[in-house]
């Protein structure tokens, strides 16, 4: 794909935050819970890999895609409570969660791990 391909959708007419930022105010209406920081992270990668498929057939579904998986994701409990300031310091917080994915990843593939060290990419930032 080319980078061209990436900066807006339908010819032009909309941007992919515009999608991005429709879903979250959805997802925000049909729940009690509105939008927390850092939701944006989820379904921004979750699109990203909708619209990046390499099969033109599904790029006009990507936005329900998204829509679909981000619902479907921030229905399991685990994931929904890192998003609350309350845990943040707990085992069950963000914080905690992303040092376990960190070492998970170190584990599963050093390579990567010692290159995203090397490039102090963490994933807090």
């Amino acid at each position: 794909s080319s980078s061209s391909e990436c900066s807006a959708v339908d010819d032009g007419s909309e941007k992919h935050w515009e999608v991005v930022e429709r879903i979250l105010f959805i997802y925000a209406k049909l729940n009690a819970r509105s939008y927390i920081q850092g939701m944006n992270e989820i379904l921004g990668v979750l699109y990203y890999v909708f619209v990046l498929d390499s099969s033109a057939e599904w790029l006009p579904h990507a936005e329900a895609d998204a829509f679909y998986c981000f619902v479907a994701l921030m229905s399991t409990p685990a994931l929904r409570e890192c998003f609350f300031k309350n845990v943040d310091d707990t085992t069950a917080g963000i914080g905690s969660q992303l040092s376990n994915l960190t070492r998970k990843l170190q584990n599963h593939d050093p390579k990567v791990g010692a290159l995203l060290d090397e490039q102090q990419l963490r994933p807090q930032y």
